[in-house]
């Protein structure tokens, strides 16, 4: 990727004081920030792309100066992002708290390697005094956490629990021949430290866990009672009397070394035991495994549909909850696609949609589009691998290909004995599609083919490459469709816009290279890529002559569009389908939490943009289906629908939780 200076481990000078908040700085406080900026650029910033943060997971704070860093944790967030836009007008400080845990980002593992250099910052135990520890100004305390933040959400968290909520409790409320046991080797990093609150069934309501300590000979070693909201510490002494209305006591777990896996001087990789099923470590509510039922359609959208579009919707739902959802995570995580689950897929009848004969369903686009959007509901990677392969692979060869080629290469792309992708973004140019630097040179024969493409869903395993590039005689837009090799079947396909062609090439042919992007957050079982063209020839008689202007392309991308539009309909539909469960099982507070009203007011919220997201998308197939479809009323039905989806899907994360962020709950994926 050449833009080298929009990288993150490269990142940009800090911009987003832009009311000048350093004024208002101690020269010491000015220091440390700075200090703290330096040594998270430059020892930080480079590994953090390996960083993989679990999510942002609600928690009680027991401290007021933790709610100061819970704020000024998302604030940091904001600094970086508006720091590389220099647009900052004012500070948004609204979290009260969160926690992070720090693993690497694909192997899912801590970083051991980079403690020391976060010990090197000094804010361990920040405001604490004495025992090595810096004793620092709550202020500078706190901008120094935001600036760890700028760079890195993980480690700032990763201080947070270590630095201001286990080493605190020390100091506040242990004794004094704790507070020297504990603290000097905490402050240093050279032991970690976790503070256990939440439990499966109470995180918010904290007060009614279930943990529980039972005294026996033994005198109880390092603990705290809490008293009703004050703390009171009463010494480990086998004549302390307990009082009647203690609702809380703390103890410190002291973990051997060899049980506790690298620990703070380790080199690195996973510690500890193997998770939990979420089903035992969470039992108050299902996951997405076993799929909900669907609740979503309040105004009883199935009366718009005809009897076969109802049966096509009831058949893809179930097949991707019987056969998909119980898979998805386990693929998910590993960022990895579910081969075995493509013959499950082509069962939904879905690949070729609109297309007649040549083994394609020949649907209407209305039902073409609402099974779309059941692949989506439970998972969004699958329905996007469909409509890579369907809407804009199988639709090109359909609308553009000679009769010969559709009679070779739809039936096996139906059937998913061959998969297809479409590649017209580059590391240069994504919108701005127009200016794409692929190349197509005119050679003796035929044509070179070179230039780089990026984005590319299916490209590392496609059969069939669906290219664009630029005629570099004419200076218009081309397309080249390369088919891989299938049981010795080889083939490149070839389109020029405006003067577009396809073009059929022998098996072997050199200088193509396709390699899957890595690190993504989102949609990771599909495997986008990056495609290496270097002079890729295609013969002139395998040309392809159904496309002759920009305008025959244009007919692909009007009706993907209709089918991208469909996509957040069917992701917020899921959505909702698991927290409307989720909020019955969960419970809190002696309720569940569906009794909150401020829970259903986002419930609300949530269906009632899922209702005017299923009217938009049926009137834009209605729409194309008479004709009258405008690319105008595509893009702004498209935008609508995404707009919307995002929305469902913040309040979902903030109706589950901590299980927000587990993408065994759907809403995380």
């Amino acid at each position: 990727l050449p833009f080298i200076n929009l990288r993150s481990d490269l990142l940009l000078v800090a911009a987003s004081d832009y009311h000048q908040f350093d004024d208002l700085l101690t020269g010491e406080e000015k220091a440390l920030k700075n200090k703290a900026r330096g040594i998270m650029e430059k020892e930080i910033a480079p590994i953090m792309t390996e960083i993989r943060s679990c999510g942002l997971v609600d928690i009680m704070l027991l401290f007021f100066f933790n709610v100061t860093f819970g704020c000024l944790l998302s604030s940091g967030l904001p600094l970086l992002l508006l720091g590389k836009a220099a647009i900052l007008h004012h500070l948004v400080i609204g979290l009260h708290g969160v926690i992070l845990l720090l693993q690497y980002w694909e192997k899912a593992e801590f970083p051991f390697h980079a403690i020391p250099k976060l010990a090197s910052l000094g804010l361990a135990a920040g405001t604490t005094k004495g025992y090595g520890c810096p004793g620092l100004s709550l202020t500078a305390s706190a901008i120094s956490t935001a600036e760890v933040a700028r760079v890195d959400a993980s480690c700032s968290t990763f201080i947070l629990v270590h630095a201001f909520l286990v080493m605190p409790t020390i100091d506040l409320y242990g004794s004094e021949a704790q507070k020297q046991k504990y603290l000097p080797s905490l402050a240093q990093f050279k032991t970690l430290g976790c503070w256990a609150l939440t439990e499966p069934d109470y995180g918010s309501d904290a007060s009614s866990l279930r943990t529980a300590a039972t005294k026996v000979q033994l005198v109880w070693k390092h603990f705290f009672f809490f008293q009703n909201i004050k703390l009171q510490i009463f010494c480990d002494d086998d004549n302390v009397a307990v009082p009647h209305y203690l609702i809380m006591l703390v103890f410190i777990l002291e973990v051997p070394s060899a049980a506790a896996g690298s620990g703070g001087t380790g080199t690195g990789g996973k510690v500890g035991l193997p998770a939990l099923d979420v089903a035992l470590a969470f039992p108050q509510a299902t996951p997405a495994s076993l799929f909900p039922p669907a609740v979503s359609d309040y105004y009883q959208f199935d009366d718009l549909l005809t009897d076969e579009e109802k049966a096509l919707r009831k058949k893809v739902r179930g097949i991707m909850e019987k056969e998909i959802a119980p898979v998805m995570t386990e693929y998910w995580e590993k960022a990895e696609f579910p081969f075995h689950a493509i013959p499950n897929l082509a069962t939904l009848g879905l690949t070729g949609g609109t297309i007649k004969g040549y083994g394609c369903p020949g649907l209407s686009l209305t039902a073409s589009a609402i099974s779309i959007a059941e692949v989506a509901r439970v998972d969004a990677s699958c329905s996007t691998f469909i409509l890579v392969h369907s809407s804009l692979a199988m639709s090109t060869i359909a609308l553009c290909g000679s009769e010969a080629q559709k009679q070779k290469y739809l039936p096996s792309l139906a059937q998913f004995k061959t998969v297809g992708c479409w590649a017209l973004t580059e590391p240069d140019y994504g919108s701005d599609a127009s200016s794409l630097r692929t190349a197509a040179t005119k050679v003796p024969g035929g044509w070179h083919l070179d230039g780089q493409k990026r984005w590319i869903g299916n490209s590392t395993f496609a059969d069939v490459l669906i290219i664009l590039a630029r005629n570099a005689d004419t200076n218009q837009l081309n397309g080249y469709v390369y088919r891989r090799s299938m049981q010795g079947i080889p083939c490149l396909l070839t389109m020029n816009a405006i003067h577009y062609f396809r073009f059929i090439v022998k098996k072997g042919a050199p200088g193509l290279k396709a390699t899957k992007i890595e690190n993504k957050i989102g949609l990771r079982m599909v495997q986008n890529g990056d495609i290496i063209l270097n002079k890729v020839f295609v013969p002139e008689e395998d040309r392809l002559t159904g496309i002759n202007s920009f305008q025959d392309i244009n007919k692909v991308l009007a009706m993907s569009r209709i089918m991208v539009a469909w996509q957040p309909i069917g992701i917020s539909m899921g959505v909702f389908d698991i927290c409307h469960r989720y909020l019955k099982e969960r419970k809190q507070f002696g309720a569940p939490l569906a009794a909150f009203q401020l829970n259903q007011e986002k419930l609300v919220r949530m269906l009632g943009n899922i209702q005017a997201m299923l009217l938009i998308g049926w009137r834009l197939c209605k729409l194309y289906e008479s004709g009258k479809m405008t690319p105008g009323h595509a893009s702004l039905g498209k935008a609508w629908t995404s707009r919307k989806a995002r929305e469902v899907v913040s309040l979902g994360r903030e109706l589950l939780g901590g299980n927000g962020i587990l993408a065994d709950f759907l809403v995380a994926k």
